[in-house]
C-alpha cells in the first residue's frame, strides 16, 4: 500500500485552508461542536442571511443560543423553526429545555411532547421520560437534558434491536 506522509505544519494548513472555503453553516456547526458559541451564532446568522428559510441552520441558531445561556433568543428561533417545520427532529428537545431554563415547566414538557421522530421507540422513551420528570421539581436542567437525550438513544438501540429480529 502506498502512503503520503504530509508534515504537520502542512496538514494544519490545509484544514485551514478547507475550513475558510466551508460555508458558514458547516463553520457555524464545526464552532457549535466545539464549544465556541459566539463563533457559532456569528456563523449560523450569516447562512441564516443568504437563505433564511433554511431549517436546519435554524435549529443549529436556536441551539447555540441554548448553550449560550440566550434563552429568549434560543426559544425565539426554535419557536420559528417549528411553525415552519413541525416535524423537525431536535427543536422540540432544545426548545423544551429553554422554556425549563426560564422556569417555564409546562410549556417545557409541552414542548419535550412534541417530539417527532420515525423511530416509535424513540418518541414512546421521550413520552414516558416526560411523564417521569415533569412532577419531580428536585432534578436539575442539566439531569433533564441527559435524560431526555438518553431516552432518545435508548429507543434508537431498542429499534436496532427489534429490526435485527
Amino acid at each position: 500500500m502506498f502512503q503520503v506522509r504530509i508534515p504537520a505544519k502542512i496538514g494544519v494548513l490545509v484544514v485551514l485552508v478547507l475550513a475558510l472555503g466551508c460555508s458558514p453553516a458547516i463553520k457555524g456547526n464545526t464552532a457549535l461542536k466545539s464549544k465556541d458559541y459566539d463563533t457559532a451564532i456569528a456563523d449560523f446568522k450569516q447562512a441564516l442571511k443568504a437563505d433564511p428559510n433554511d431549517h436546519f441552520t435554524r435549529s443549529r441558531l436556536g441551539q447555540a443560543y441554548y448553550r449560550k445561556g440566550q434563552m429568549d433568543k434560543a426559544v425565539k428561533h426554535l419557536e420559528l423553526l417549528l411553525s415552519q417545520d413541525p416535524a423537525d427532529p431536535e427543536a422540540p428537545i432544545f426548545l423544551g429545555l429553554a422554556y425549563l431554563a426560564q422556569g417555564q415547566r409546562t410549556k417545557g414538557f409541552d414542548s419535550f411532547r412534541r417530539y417527532k421522530s420515525n423511530i416509535y421507540r424513540e418518541v414512546r422513551n421521550v413520552n414516558a421520560e416526560c411523564d417521569r420528570l415533569q412532577g419531580r421539581l428536585e432534578v436539575s436542567l442539566d439531569e433533564i437534558e441527559h435524560r431526555m437525550f438518553q431516552a432518545i438513544a435508548d429507543g434508537e438501540q431498542e429499534q436496532r434491536q427489534i429490526n435485527q429480529y
